[in-house]
Formats: C-alpha cells, structure tokens, sequence
C-alpha cells in the first residue's frame, strides 16, 4: 500500500460558535490527521499581570474537535485529551511552542506549556500540533490496525467540526487581569492534513470498524462520589481520566483549576453489573506509565501528565477489549470518589471513552 501525506483543509477560529468543512470523497484508508493550531492575536492588557491556563494553548481556544459520518458523531474529543493520548502512544508531547512578541508569527521557536503575554498590544503567536488517528493506534497487527481506517468514498458527506471557545478563555482561573482582543484583527488557524494509503491493497481492506473516542464531563462541588455512564458503542479499548482541583485562582497569578493527582482517589469500573476494576487513581497512573514508557518532563513543578490517569486493556490489541455494547452489557459505570483538595471553583473531570464498534449504517 502506498502511503501518502496531503494538505485537507484549513480553518480559521473566530472564539465563537463552530467552524467545519466536509472531508474529501475519495479516502480510501486513512490512517490518521495531523492538526496544527497556529497564527498570532493582539492582546490589550491595560494593566495587572494576565496569565495563561497551563496546558495546552489548543485547549483554551477549542472546545472540541468532532468529526460525523452518516450522521453518528464518532469523534468527539478535547485538544487535551487528544494531546494526551499522543503523549501515550508516540512517548513524548507533541509539539507546543508560542512567544510573545511586537510582531506576528506563525513559526515561533520557543517550546512552552502555557500560551505567554507580552505588554500591551503584543502578539500572541503560537503552533501547537496533535494527532487524531482513525486507524486503531494501539493494534498488533495491519488487520487490526487499517479495520478502523478512514474510508469516504461511499460516505455521502464526512465532516470535520471545531467547536471553539472565546478568546478570553485563554486566561488562568481565577486571574482577573484585564485583557482585550481586537475583532478581526486575529490571524489564528486549524490545519488539517490526512495520512493515508493508497492502491489496489488500500482499496481491498475492509474498513467496516471505527475507532470512536467520546469524551463525558462531570464536575464535582465537594468530596463524594460519582458515577459516569459509558457511551456503550462496543468493544472498551481504554478510558483517559483527567482531573482539576476547585482552586479558585487569584489575581496576577495561573494558580485556578490546577491539574491535581490528587482529586480523585477511588476509582471503579462496573460492566454488566460486575466489578472489573477496582484501584486508585495513582496506582492506575503507575500502571499506566509503566505499559507506555512516555516522558513527562517537568516544567515550573509541573508534570505533562499530573491530572491524568486512565484504565487500559489494549495491551494485546483486539484480543482483551471489553465489549460493553448495550447487545452485550446492561451497564458500564465508572465510579469515581473524590478527596480533600480545594473545592472553591468546582473540580472538573473530564473522561475520554476509547472503543471501537462496527460502523452504524444510516437511519
């Protein structure tokens, strides 16, 4: 099979409402996209001392990226949690680098892990990438790994939608330092290109399978516990947990709604009103680093991966999944309990489901 790299689409973010575009119809296996965030936006700061949320840039301008075939949304993930799954399977961060500076740029050179402002008036110039496969990433084998690959040409329409956040939403919790942003005057993109394959073999796989990644929020407002139903689409190839504390932030400081491995302390998962399994969120984290093997560097006391934590049984592709289809399981329950950290701001979780399932056919 020929491999082949080409440019989709490019996008332009407004900090409202959603943006897409239809994928091409002549995919016949694509393997995965290469998303690059980039461009540059004029921040007013009038005064005090604003500062970004840590993590990634994508994440406070993007909501969600989606993409929809046949009218079932199979894609649905945060920046954030695709970034981390990148992290997991390629052993080290995607790309992040941002400046601020005087002039606009699409190719700063500095790595970081929080957008930077400048004094008044300076660009915000970033170029963030991450990866979204459609090709099962973690399979043994090319039978396992082209099932789930991208096929159009006998798709009516397959679109490719950003949900987007304001621009505002760049700041830290919590941080009250004015800023503003000149309507328009903003230069910032979403670059899509397709890695895919082609040829006679390409066009013989069967691609009948989808690798469906679906995120569920659920806030918290105290220690308790909380139970988060699975999306039950098929076979449970993984689940990503990512935490934030209730910090309520303060003035001139990123301090809010901090990544926190210590939010979540118990963690359950039921299917089929049976105990699979039963651990804590830090020794789910363990096993997790130890079956990846991925670096987290540190940056100013924090670690890339604090916040995350995940339950995997894609060690040997296919053959552990969990079929928790509602043919196959009356309920998949992920039972979460919460410790003493700050609650003042509500805590945020975030859980990204990772199955895969035979393609629906249309209504």
């Amino acid at each position: 099979m020929k491999p082949n790299v080409r440019e989709l689409f490019t996008l332009r973010l407004t900090g409202k409402g959603t943006v897409k575009e239809a994928f091409p119809k002549d995919i016949v296996a694509g393997e995965y996209v290469s998303i690059t965030v980039y461009g540059s936006i004029p921040v007013g700061v009038p005064s005090g001392t604003p500062v970004a949320k840590y993590g990634s840039g994508a994440n406070t301008l993007i909501e969600a990226f989606k993409v929809t075939a046949r009218g079932d949304t199979f894609k649905d993930v945060s920046p954030e949690l695709l970034r981390f799954e990148n992290i997991l399977i390629n052993k080290l961060a995607p790309e992040f680098r941002a400046t601020a500076s005087a002039t606009a740029t699409d190719t700063p050179l500095t790595d970081v892990n929080l957008l930077p402002f400048g004094t008044d008036g300076q660009y915000i110039n970033m170029r963030e990438k991450m990866t979204m496969y459609f090709c099962y990433p973690y399979a043994v084998d090319e039978s396992e790994y082209f099932k789930t690959a991208l096929r159009t040409t006998n798709v009516s329409r397959t679109v490719f939608e950003i949900a987007q956040q304001p621009f505002l939403n760049i700041r830290a919790y919590g941080n009250t330092a004015p800023i503003t942003f000149t309507t328009g005057a903003d230069t910032l993109y979403v670059r899509v290109d397709l890695h895919e394959r082609e040829g006679a073999e390409a066009e013989a796989l069967k691609c009948d399978w989808q690798y469906r990644q679906e995120e569920v929020p659920e806030t918290f407002e105290s220690a308790t516990e909380k139970t988060l139903k699975a999306p039950q689409q098929g076979l449970l190839s993984s689940l990503i947990i990512c935490g934030r504390d209730g910090v309520a932030g303060a003035a001139g400081t990123g301090a809010g709604k901090a990544f926190n491995d210590n939010l979540i302390t118990d963690v359950e998962l039921w299917i089929n009103k049976k105990l699979y399994v039963k651990s804590t969120f830090l020794v789910l984290k363990d096993l997790m680093k130890n079956q990846f093997g991925y670096k987290a560097d540190k940056s100013s006391s924090v670690a890339l991966d604090d916040g995350f934590s995940g339950i995997f049984f894609n060690r040997h592709g296919f053959r552990d999944l969990v079929d928790i289809s509602e043919e196959a399981a009356t309920n998949c329950d992920l039972k979460l309990t919460t410790g003493a950290v700050t609650y003042t701001a509500i805590a945020d979780v975030k859980v990204l489901w990772n199955q895969l399932a035979p393609i629906r056919k249309a209504a």
